[in-house]
């Protein structure tokens, strides 16, 4: 059990002290010479000035997580919370969304579609730092492979690519995803 599956049972347990003692221990694993007081960081040097040992506040983490699920699927259900456009007429100019159709309009020669070249040579001078082959699996994904590509198609590679998620459409690095 690693220090994340046992702060999860003793939540679910209700053992909040070992909780905050679990939190502690991740916190000075990531922080070398420190501790948390009060939830404030503090140098270990400097315990001395502090009577009470560190604490963190009682959470219910769980009650937390369920409660926020529940009011963000109230919302959705409200149509309160944004989605993305599923067509180009549901495009706001004023939007990401907005820039990405200016920019496809910029680039699409004739009728509605560009290839991936065109697509490649597009974001490279927006500014890439993936390898060509890493933009090829996520276009292939995306599309089911090398077709031309619409406008939200386009949006779609885009979101993937410049969210930092193209991990999940390549098979680089660790597989344990």
């Amino acid at each position: 059990m690693d220090i994340f599956d046992k702060m999860d049972a003793f939540m679910f347990e209700k053992e909040f002290e070992k909780v905050d003692r679990m939190l502690i221990k991740i916190f000075e694993r990531n922080n070398p010479g420190f501790t948390l007081v009060n939830g404030t960081r503090v140098e270990k040097t400097n315990m001395s000035h502090y009577k009470k040992s560190p604490e963190i506040l009682k959470v219910d983490w769980r009650k937390v997580i369920e409660q926020e699920d529940e009011k963000t699927i109230f919302n959705r259900l409200k149509g309160i919370v944004p989605h993305p456009p599923e067509t180009k007429e549901e495009i706001e100019e004023d939007s990401f969304e907005g820039y990405l159709l200016s920019e496809f309009e910029k680039i699409v020669v004739s009728g509605d579609k560009i290839n991936f070249e065109q697509f490649y040579q597009w974001k490279t001078k927006m500014g890439l730092v993936l390898t060509k082959l890493e933009v090829m699996e996520v276009y292939v994904a995306v599309l089911g492979g090398m077709k031309p590509c619409s406008i939200m198609d386009f949006i779609a590679i885009n979101k993937i690519i410049d969210e930092g998620n193209a991990a999940d459409y390549t098979n680089y690095g660790d597989d344990s995803y």
